[in-house]
């Protein structure tokens, strides 16, 4: 399958539908596997929790893998969008996560280095994200969120996986 270009990602336009779900998929930065320690993975629920509140999203279903993301989200209908709200959340986790590996881990920061010299946390384009029409396609999606960690040999069932949405219940 051919691989979308992130810069053409990066300019579609997102068409926010009232009270509708949204499919979310995004990568770490040259798809390296930036979560493969617990203390980052822990660290991104913790502000997944806060922006899902700050925002009043809700939140069904989410998977933190090595190397992406993937959530599926209700924003609240009266508020934002899923624009600011994942603005927010990427934003503020990469600042916290690069400011730590910058004091603890400079070799993983100079490892991320872009041609102008910064560090970039997040892959560049706006990921995937589509609207969900049908309401089966929220089990569906969910389904295939919490299966994602079962299918990379990373547990034996959804619910073993602890930066899982099914670990926490669901």
């Amino acid at each position: 399958m051919h691989e979308p270009d992130p810069l053409i990602w990066k300019r579609l336009k997102r068409y926010e539908v009232p009270g509708q779900p949204r499919f979310v998929t995004f990568s770490c930065s040259q798809r390296l596997p930036l979560f493969h320690r617990a203390a980052t993975k822990d660290l991104f629920l913790v502000h997944l929790d806060r922006a899902t509140a700050a925002f009043s999203v809700a939140l069904h279903a989410f998977v933190v893998m090595p190397e992406h993301v993937h959530l599926l989200v209700t924003p609240d209908p009266a508020g934002d969008g899923i624009g600011i709200f994942l603005k927010s959340l990427k934003a503020r986790f990469a600042r916290r996560i690069l400011a730590d590996w910058r004091a603890n881990r400079p070799a993983a920061v100079t490892a991320l280095a872009t041609y102008g010299g910064d560090a970039k946390f997040w892959q560049r384009g706006g990921g995937f994200d589509r609207n969900l029409r049908r309401e089966e396609s929220l089990a569906d999606k969910q389904a295939y969120i919490e299966q994602n960690p079962v299918k990379r040999g990373l547990a034996k069932q959804p619910s073993g996986y602890r930066w899982s949405s099914a670990w926490h219940g669901g």
